[in-house]
């Protein structure tokens, strides 16, 4: 462990007499945790997503909650938060899980139709209204051939 001393300007006391105050300063050594920088998150192919699963930009931004704008940066290159990134990365698992399912040029549309297991809405209205887990539940169900 590393010290180094640093001093104040002096301080006077009752006494009139200066005082000079000095403090030891602890350096902590790195741990390696700290030294190990983490990795990039792999950035998202927006345009990628669209074409393969029939989506448009305008399905990513009903999907994410985030503006038409954010969502063109994002398919430009731009970077992505935290939070946007974990709605895509979300999008992402609900699109590759369906397309276990069925035809991936299909999920787009099956996405866009209403469905009688969610009371005539669509599952993507059910997934804006913050209900992704019936969807997932939806998935598991038809995955595992179990009725609703």
């Amino acid at each position: 462990m590393t010290t180094r001393a640093t001093t104040k300007a002096p301080a006077r006391t009752k006494r009139s007499k200066t005082v000079r105050q000095t403090r030891v300063i602890k350096k902590r050594p790195q741990t390696a945790k700290a030294r190990t920088a983490k990795p990039a998150a792999a950035a998202i192919d927006l345009k990628g997503l669209c074409s393969s699963y029939g989506l448009t930009r305008q399905d990513i931004t009903r999907f994410t909650g985030y503006s038409p704008r954010a969502v063109e940066n994002w398919a430009s290159g731009s970077k992505t938060s935290a939070a946007s990134t974990r709605a895509l990365r979300e999008l992402e698992s609900i699109l590759s899980a369906l397309a276990e399912l069925m035809e991936t040029s299909y999920v787009g549309e099956w996405l866009k139709t209403p469905n009688q297991g969610f009371h005539g809405a669509t599952p993507m209205q059910v997934i804006e209204r913050g209900d992704a887990g019936q969807v997932w539940q939806m998935i598991t169900l038809t995955g595992t051939g179990e009725p609703r």
